[in-house]
């Protein structure tokens, strides 16, 4: 039974008190809310590998891949004619100076296409007015799954990037992650050998403990006999 203090405190916050013997130490995940989604970072796939799309109609004059994600995966480029980046992205500016052909695999259609290589700061690759044109995209204005119609097809909805973990709104780049789970990988390994290091060099170096095998168990009380050749 709650006391009197605990009723009049849930009539004042609103907020459940938990029971210690029914709290398992496990909170249930609550239902994002699709009002807080942005659908403007779609999830697509290029060349197989998962990426994150950010939609946007302002980037005039071709579709952007970032660096980052071709290095990742080896992905073929060439060398086009030096152009300006044209978009009203804030921090995205510089030249472009190559290009590659890729798959790109929106969910339900997939295309070759062209894309410039360029430096991105939270994207895989920004699907401009090119790309959103030839797929006949329409992007609503209340928040609502982006949608495109390829020719000759019915109109799906793209599917907005979600990463386990992540709480709503959040976003994070597939180059990104797995950059993160390298650094995860390769920091206790560099504490590790940093501490063995450490240890190494507090220790005082003894030549008789470490190569005992080369001398003598007893002493000699004598000198060795004299060699047959003298120099």
């Amino acid at each position: 039974m709650d006391t009197a203090a605990q009723v009049l405190s849930l009539q004042h916050t609103n907020k459940p008190v938990i029971a210690k013997n029914n709290y398992s130490g496990k909170t249930k995940a609550k239902l994002q809310s699709t009002e807080k989604l942005d659908y403007s970072r779609v999830r697509v796939k290029v060349n197989l590998h998962p990426a994150l799309a950010l939609v946007d109609s302002q980037t005039t004059g071709g579709d952007l891949i970032n660096a980052q994600f071709v290095h990742l995966y080896c992905l073929p480029t060439y060398g086009i004619d030096k152009k300006s980046l044209n978009s009203t992205i804030k921090g995205l500016k510089g030249m472009i100076e190559k290009a590659c052909d890729v798959q790109v695999d929106y969910g339900g259609y997939t295309e070759t296409r062209m894309l410039y290589v360029a430096h991105l700061a939270g994207w895989d690759m920004i699907l401009g007015k090119p790309a959103l044109t030839a797929l006949n995209a329409l992007i609503p204005a209340t928040p609502k799954p982006v949608t495109i119609q390829p020719e000759g097809m019915a109109c799906f909805a793209l599917q907005e990037w979600r990463k386990a973990g992540l709480a709503t709104g959040q976003v994070t780049s597939s180059a990104r992650t797995i950059e993160d789970e390298v650094s995860d990988y390769l920091l206790p390994l560099f504490e590790f050998i940093v501490s063995a290091m450490s240890l190494g060099e507090s220790q005082e170096f003894n030549p008789y403990v470490e190569f005992i095998q080369l001398f003598p168990a007893t002493t000699l009380n004598e000198l060795p006999p004299l060699r047959t050749i003298n120099h």
